[in-house]
Formats: C-alpha cells, structure tokens, sequence
C-alpha cells in the first residue's frame, strides 16, 4: 500500500526516536506526509484558574511544558524528514487519534507497545486497534 500522511505517536522519550526513524523510512518510501501526536501529562495550557494550584505550581507548569515543547521540536528537527504537524492532545490519547485521523487524512498509525507488566495490563496500543480504522504500525520496545 502507498500511505499518504503518517501519524506517528511520540513523547519526550528516547523510545520516540526509534519510531521517528522508521516512519520516516516508510514515508520517504511512499513520499508520504509524516506528523507527530503527544499526550504527554505535562504539558498543559495556563492553569491560574483551577482551584489550589500555587503561582509557584502554576509557573514550574509552564516551565515543564515548555521543555517538553523544547524536546518535541528537537525530534522534528533530527527526523532527516519533513514534518506537516505536531499535535499535542489535553484530551484521551486514543480520540485524539481518532479525531487527527479524520481531520489530518492519516492512513497509517506508527505507535509503540511495550512488554512489561502494566503495559501488558493497560496497553494503550490493544486500544487504538479496536478504536481507528488505518493501518498500523507497532514497534516493540523495552
């Protein structure tokens, strides 16, 4: 099959580069358009109004997201390969696939799926197969 856009799942983990690399092999094959989605817990939007979260609280946040936005940027950069998108999900990783599926005209997903126990017990990859109607592509990783 010749895949049109990719969507690859990363977060600031060094396992994201692994998955970067062989979407990026697969894109240029099919000279397919490459994205990135997160979900990453720290990031977040300015939380000043959520009841007993601390100036301090609120400004170690920002500065959180802001690295984590740092690294995200810093995959983009090392890919070897253009990058249509990066999103970043505040919402449940698997309808924000689903929705960026749809809108973004993703034909292929490139995840990963880890073998240890509670990845085992809550494997979001066993999700996102029951959830979208692309391919898929699943590292393994440690």
């Amino acid at each position: 099959m010749n895949y049109k856009h990719i969507l690859v799942t990363v977060d600031s983990s060094e396992e994201s580069k692994l998955l970067i690399d062989k979407a990026v092999m697969i894109a240029k094959d099919a000279d397919a358009e490459l994205s990135f989605i997160s979900a990453d817990e720290v990031y977040r939007v300015d939380h000043h109004n959520i009841i007993g979260l601390t100036p301090n609280q609120a400004q170690a946040d920002k500065a959180e997201s802001m690295e984590f936005l740092a690294k995200l940027e810093a995959l983009k950069d090392s890919a070897g390969y253009p990058v249509k998108n990066i999103l970043i999900c505040s919402d449940s990783i698997t309808s924000e696939i689903e929705k960026a599926i749809k809108e973004e005209g993703v034909d292929l997903l490139v995840c990963s799926h880890h073998h240890d126990f509670w990845h085992s017990q809550f494997s979001g990859a066993a999700k996102l197969m029951k959830a979208v109607n692309v391919d898929m592509f699943v590292v393994s990783v440690k």
